[in-house]
């Protein structure tokens, strides 16, 4: 659940590309939808994202970005290209991320 300035939009989670922070607000980027953009937070990040990052699907990669690894389509040289183009860069302190995408990769391809 995302409070915008006009309403309280649920996301569903298999939807969500990548969540980012900026200027205290929260986009998300969604599958086949315009970006949605919280109202200025109030509460920490981790505290609003824990719905996500208790789902095995979504990764830190920054201390404010999130990807929901289905979307990823390409591991680059700064971090993740995503299914929308867009490249989200993996900071210094989260670099065992990629290991963490390759074994998602190997779990699924086990299922």
């Amino acid at each position: 659940m995302v409070k915008t300035a006009n309403r309280v939009e649920s996301l569903p989670l298999n939807r969500i590309l990548y969540t980012e922070l900026n200027n205290r607000r929260l986009c998300c980027a969604v599958l086949g939808a315009p970006p949605v953009e919280s109202i200025l937070l109030r509460e920490g990040l981790d505290q609003m994202l824990a719905p996500l990052l208790s789902d095995r699907r979504f990764l830190k990669i920054s201390a404010s970005c999130v990807v929901n690894m289905q979307y990823i389509r390409a591991v680059t040289a700064d971090g993740f290209q995503m299914s929308d183009g867009r490249v989200l860069t993996i900071t210094r302190g989260f670099s065992d991320t990629r290991q963490k995408y390759m074994e998602y990769i190997l779990e699924r391809g086990r299922t």
